[in-house]
């Protein structure tokens, strides 16, 4: 994919994050945070807009790009080499990925979100909601895309989030690829 977007003049960043065998949420959401500002730091050397940056993530990777999107700034304090460089984003792009683990339609999410979020839904609720970018969603929230397959699993929240959008003016797309399962955009497990 970054390839298909360096040929149309975008620059691309495929950035590694934690998963949850090596380290529990919010590791992967500090770890994408010090990566943008990291990014932002390097600007000049890599030719950067760093006024037109997105978060681009499928399945997990789009759940945590809507989480970058929408989170408050030092919600999550860690210690940055660069504290003082912003990770926001300008925009979001969603392939396929959940943007609550809290909403009615997020009821599916179990066993593998627990062990990112350090338990259960009702053992660690807190963790569940504040990995929830529906939770954070306002005026300031960036232009979201979001591709889905046709698997409603990984729709949800989407249509709330996407109300939410609307009611503050801000610009949003959604696509669903007919006849699609989770993980048409790469090589992901389908379900």
């Amino acid at each position: 994919m970054a390839q298909q977007l360096a040929a149309r003049g975008i620059i691309a960043a495929a950035v590694e994050y934690r998963l949850s065998p090596e380290a529990v949420y919010p590791a992967a959401v500090n770890d994408l945070q010090e990566a943008i500002r990291w990014l932002r730091a390097n600007a000049a050397r890599y030719q950067l807009d760093t006024a037109r940056m997105a978060a681009l993530g499928c399945s997990a990777g789009a759940q945590l790009a809507s989480l970058i999107g929408t989170m408050p700034q030092g919600l999550l304090p860690y210690p940055s080499a660069f504290p003082h460089i912003s990770a926001q984003v300008q925009a979001v792009v969603n392939i396929d990925g959940i943007v609550s683990f809290v909403h009615p339609e997020a009821d599916a999410e179990g066993v593998a979100a627990g062990k990112w979020l350090g338990g259960t839904r009702q053992t660690a609720a807190k963790q569940w909601r504040e990995a929830s970018a529906l939770e954070y969603l306002n005026a300031s929230t960036p232009p979201f895309l979001f591709v889905n397959s046709v698997v409603p699993r990984f729709h949800a929240g989407r249509d709330d989030f996407a109300a939410g959008l609307a009611r503050y003016g801000t610009y949003y797309e959604i696509h669903t690829i007919p006849d699609t399962p989770h993980g048409f955009c790469g090589p992901l497990a389908p379900t």
